[in-house]
């Protein structure tokens, strides 16, 4: 069963309804979606999964720093919950 969460929409600060799926344990890669439900702001993320911590910034284009890391383990972490 899929996790759903509500977080306030960047865009209009209404609800932006998040759905997190379960993970199997053969998928390394998985889709998150969100919708706001008063302006129809949408956010498609792809998380992917490993036992290694990230060495690049895939935004960015450039390395990433300890920090940078372990703030994005952070967020996945929040999500998982």
């Amino acid at each position: 069963m899929a996790k759903n969460l509500v977080r306030s929409c960047p865009k209009c600060k209404g609800e932006l309804e998040v759905v997190v799926p379960n993970q199997q344990r053969e998928a390394h890669v998985s889709a998150i979606n969100g919708r706001c439900s008063n302006c129809g702001y949408r956010l498609a993320w792809i998380l992917i999964q490993g036992k290694r911590v990230a060495r690049h910034n895939v935004h960015k284009g450039i390395h990433a720093s300890r920090k940078e890391a372990l703030a994005m383990n952070r967020l996945i972490e929040f999500f998982r919950q």
